[in-house]
């Protein structure tokens, strides 16, 4: 299952070969050209003629590590007053865009933890103190 989600992700997603790249044990993109499929006979890949890549300061570095994803936002209002939910809805749709904030909404996205933060400061600035309540959550790596 693990392997066959990697290799899927791996098609079109920018992977890395550098093995000479100090951050390669701990590189998502390097992980993720493991799993290329052999019969694919193109990939997108980082340039090694770039001056930083292959190095710790790379740009196109992605950590490794897997990360607590929350999914979907279908009873992120229900306990909150109607006037402090429009106004935090509002706010996550002008911020996010029409189509990216139902997708966030809907659970096709996931909210990353930095996302979540976000999240968050809006609902406090709003007034609602409470931790915000997704549909369900999930390890994964931050593609």
């Amino acid at each position: 299952m693990e392997n066959a989600m990697m290799a899927e992700k791996a098609r079109n997603y920018l992977v890395c070969y550098l093995e000479e790249c100090p951050l390669q044990g701990r590189c998502l993109r390097y992980m993720a050209g493991k799993y290329v499929p052999e019969e694919a006979i193109s990939t997108t890949c980082v340039s090694r003629n770039h001056a930083l890549t292959g190095t710790e300061s790379c740009p196109l570095y992605r950590s490794s590590e897997r990360l607590e994803m929350k999914w979907g936002m279908t009873r992120f209002y229900e306990e909150m007053p109607r006037r402090v939910a429009v106004a935090v809805k509002r706010e996550l749709e002008e911020r996010l865009g029409h189509t990216m904030y139902y997708r966030y909404r809907d659970g096709l996205r996931p909210v990353t933890p930095r996302m979540q933060r976000d999240v968050e400061r809006v609902c406090r600035r709003h007034g609602w103190t409470k931790a915000p309540v997704y549909d369900r959550s999930s390890a994964d790596y931050d593609w």
